[in-house]
């Protein structure tokens, strides 16, 4: 059977995960179906600007002030002495901008040098500046984002813009069929989790630390009970690592009956890949309700730069479903998203698609 999974599993292409691009102060990101965003960077603020663009004729086209802890409720954009924009902070710290002003607000960030946040609430003292922001780069961002949904030269550009017809274009997104999940109620015992964590060779950096193991039912398919088990497999400051195992039983055999193989992937989780080919998982999690396998591995701890995955099972491996990146430490708290994939589910399980 094993040898069966990997030959269906080679049939279909590996992921493609878009890349950020940086420049100077903001850096802009696309994925595999032209859903870009642009965005400001930082060394020493909270506040963030960000452009949200999707692809197509007449598309969405959304702009946002993000302030970190910031207890304001009332703010303006200004950029370069002129008031761009004006409202409220929602629950989160967010302002957004959206409507028929969109266009021309990036424009003006694109023509721009700096951006200021002004606080127009009646707790304003002094000047009233919560934040500048650099407006460097925001044009070569924007026409990357132009560029990638081909937009350039075009009437509805944000940087590059000219006074062709605007194309109509959306690139399809692949589809994944996730296999149905089961209800497994004799899962693995610790102790054979145990012993597979002493074959994957992890037991030097379980002594230091981080031990906690985790096994999930995952399907029920060919006569076979199949479960995703996660082994602890050392941890640092702000990241925990975990090897990923698939086990397998004839369905309705006891508890010892478990085989474990590797997990395939069809693209690299983010600790990569073990000497002995293993996948290695950075804060593994696995959600139950809808059978999303996530991995998500911080640059530092302040949590501003990283990447992340997440993976469905299809019946032979984990395949990629939605991955954000985010290489520079530099004040992004929200990583843009680099690949996503529609998912195709069963009624018995929740219906939804990515």
């Amino acid at each position: 059977m094993f040898t069966t999974l990997i030959l269906a599993a080679s049939a279909a292409a590996a992921p493609q995960p878009g890349a950020v691009k940086v420049y100077r102060d903001w850096y802009a990101a696309c994925d595999n179906g032209a859903a870009c965003e642009a965005g400001s960077m930082s060394d020493g603020t909270d506040t963030a600007l960000r452009v949200v663009r999707l692809p197509g004729r007449d598309a969405m086209l959304r702009i946002s002030v993000s302030i970190l802890s910031s207890g304001v409720t009332d703010i303006a954009l200004v950029v370069d002495g002129r008031e761009a924009a004006r409202g409220s902070l929602d629950s989160e710290g967010v302002f957004f901008m959206g409507g028929s002003d969109s266009l021309k607000i990036a424009r003006m960030l694109v023509r721009g040098r700096t951006a200021t946040i002004m606080n127009k609430g009646v707790d304003a003292v002094g000047d009233g500046v919560l934040a500048r922001i650099s407006l460097k780069g925001s044009a070569a961002a924007m026409g990357y984002v132009d560029a990638r949904q081909k937009r350039a030269r075009t009437r509805s550009a944000l940087s590059i813009t000219g006074r062709r017809q605007d194309k109509d274009w959306t690139p399809k997104l692949p589809l994944i069929t996730q296999q149905p999940a089961a209800r497994i109620k004799k899962l693995p015992k610790e102790r054979q989790l145990a012993v597979l964590a002493e074959k994957a060779g992890c037991e030097e950096q379980r002594a230091l630390g981080y031990t906690k193991d985790q096994v999930y039912s995952l399907a029920r398919q060919d006569g076979q009970d199949i479960v995703v088990a996660l082994i602890a497999c050392g941890s640092g400051a702000y990241n925990f690592m975990s090897k990923a195992y698939i086990g397998e039983r004839p369905s309705g055999k006891g508890r010892s009956d478990w085989r474990f193989r590797s997990a395939p992937f069809d693209y690299n989780p983010g600790g990569g890949f073990s000497d002995d080919g293993s996948p290695v998982l950075v804060n593994a999690f696995f959600n139950v309700e809808d059978g999303i396998l996530g991995n998500y591995a911080k640059g530092r701890g302040l949590g501003d730069c990283g990447s992340s995955q997440s993976y469905v099972w299809d019946g032979t491996r984990f395949r990629l479903i939605e991955a954000t990146d985010m290489p520079k430490c530099r004040g992004v708290w929200q990583w843009p998203t680099i690949w996503r994939a529609q998912v195709k589910r069963e009624l018995k399980q929740l219906a939804r698609v990515y």
